[in-house]
């Protein structure tokens, strides 16, 4: 074996390393979002139009994040993260949120995720408010406490009345 056949066979290892690693990443993020739409019981879907058009809207939607904090809605897992140098992933997602089932307007609330992983731990950082979870790249077995974390920090910002000088960026929320 050649000395450059040792470099593209650790190359090929490498790359399948980075495969995983990505591939576990959005598990987290499925186990985050999926699981939180289960644990608050939400409806699936509600039909939305756009022009002529109606398809079925996620009460969870996904959304990717650029370097300023800005998002844009994505359909997908996979296009909504963003897998940073140091290891860490981040994306966003939206709680929407009805006075009653079935009623408009609705309103997004967007959540911004940040998961640092180091072994079999993760610190999950949802708008600004963090917490230290076991994954074993399939199963996270405290996600209940992530679930938990974000909806009391929707119900504190629920809370908060217009004029109080809370502001939306303060704790990393935005509502469309």
């Amino acid at each position: 074996m050649s000395k450059y056949d040792e470099l593209r066979a650790a190359f090929s290892s490498y790359k399948d390393a980075e495969r995983q690693f990505v591939q576990e990443n959005e598990a987290l993020a499925r186990l985050i979002v999926n699981g939180l739409h289960d644990y608050l019981d939400m409806p699936k879907d509600f039909p939305r139009k756009e022009g002529t058009t109606t398809y079925s809207q996620s009460y969870t939607p996904l959304f990717s994040v650029d370097e300023d904090g800005n998002t844009e809605e994505e359909k997908f897992f996979m296009d909504a993260l963003s897998h940073l140098s140091d290891g860490s992933f981040k994306f966003a997602f939206g709680v929407i949120l009805e006075r009653a089932e079935g009623a408009f307007p609705k309103h997004n609330l967007i959540l911004h995720v940040e998961c640092k992983r180091r072994g079999d731990k993760v610190n999950v950082d949802v708008s600004g408010k963090a917490l230290d979870v076991s994954f074993d790249g399939k199963n996270c077995p405290e996600i209940e406490n992530v679930h938990e974390l974000i909806f009391g920090q929707v119900m504190e910002w629920l809370q908060h009345r217009p004029g109080d000088g809370h502001g939306f960026s303060k704790i990393g929320f935005a509502m469309h």
